[in-house]
């Protein structure tokens, strides 16, 4: 991510790096449709997938998703 800041900066002062940073979102992220960090901390917000796990005797080893 940092890398991606510093391509999009051009260069790597810190605060053009972070200026960067804060307006990247990465909507095809393995981790998460909306990958993006949030300007006032700079941490790294994500959306988050919720399931329910039940049991189900069609499943030797877990559970249905």
């Amino acid at each position: 991510m940092i890398l991606e800041a510093v391509k999009a900066a051009g260069k790597t002062d810190t605060e053009a790096v972070i200026d960067a940073m804060e307006n990247m979102t990465y909507k095809d992220s393995i981790l998460s449709p909306d990958y993006r960090f949030r300007k006032a901390d700079h941490q790294c917000i994500t959306g988050l997938y919720s399931i329910e796990a039940i049991p189900d005797s069609k499943y030797q080893y877990g559970a249905k998703f």
